[in-house]
């Protein structure tokens, strides 16, 4: 069965809709190191790299229930701890967030863990240095070729890559206390679906949304009847 590992501050309502689509759910707890509105959010405290998932060593050590679930549900996943802790200010909070589309690695050099970017180099993954430390927040990547983002920054990096890239308007997403938050952060992709925290349609970009997502082979899918809102995405595994 597939795991969706999502915030621990993720509704029941959102939960029971993924299992309803055949997820294992996994929370993710929150990280000490990190700002408590995005401590929890998956795309902060982890990235995954083929089958091997990277954190922080002492949230590894701190969270011992959290990862035998991960390792029960999928066996085949390894876990590495990393000496590199994130920090509590942009972009250091940043250590662990990379967005990671086919043989490219987008992430701002400032911020991300240097062990893991010594770790991409090894894995022969093309590192794209952007200016956006919230790489795998800001942006909603379909497949390794098409991507929805806010960010024109991060659109202009992705296109000078070869990706299709739909730029939507900025808002729209909420993430409290900030003014708001980002598409990335709001979704996440398994296959050719691509699911939502909240209800595509309070975007005013959502028809735009669908039609590119078409166009791309993939299906948009809202989790729930409620605005959309920025958990730290999903993080499937399967």
């Amino acid at each position: 069965m597939p795991i969706a590992i999502v915030s621990e501050q993720t509704s029941i309502a959102h939960r029971n809709a993924l299992e309803s689509e055949g997820f294992a759910v996994l929370p993710c707890p929150p990280s000490r190191n990190l700002p408590a509105p995005i401590a929890h959010h998956p795309d902060m405290v982890m990235a995954k790299l083929g089958e091997t998932v990277f954190c922080h060593e002492g949230y590894f050590s701190e969270n011992g229930a959290f990862f035998s679930a991960l390792s029960a549900l999928c066996p085949h996943i390894r876990v590495v701890g990393l000496s590199d802790a994130p920090g509590a200010q942009y972009p250091s909070d940043c250590a662990y967030n990379l967005l990671k589309m086919g043989e490219r690695a987008f992430f701002n050099p400032k911020g991300l863990s240097p062990t893991l970017t010594r770790i991409l180099s090894k894995n022969g993954l093309y590192a794209c240095h952007t200016r956006q430390g919230y790489a795998a927040c800001t942006v909603c990547a379909l497949g390794e070729r098409h991507a929805i983002t806010a960010d024109r920054g991060m659109a202009a990096a992705l296109t000078r890559e070869g990706i299709s890239v739909l730029t939507i308007r900025e808002g729209h997403i909420a993430l409290v206390p900030y003014a708001h938050g980002f598409i990335g952060g709001a979704s996440g992709c398994f296959q050719s679906t691509v699911y939502f925290f909240g209800d595509l349609a309070s975007h005013p970009d959502a028809e735009a949304m669908h039609c590119f997502a078409g166009e791309a082979g993939f299906s948009l899918k809202s989790l729930s009847s409620e605005p959309l809102c920025d958990l730290g995405g999903i993080l499937f595994i399967d």
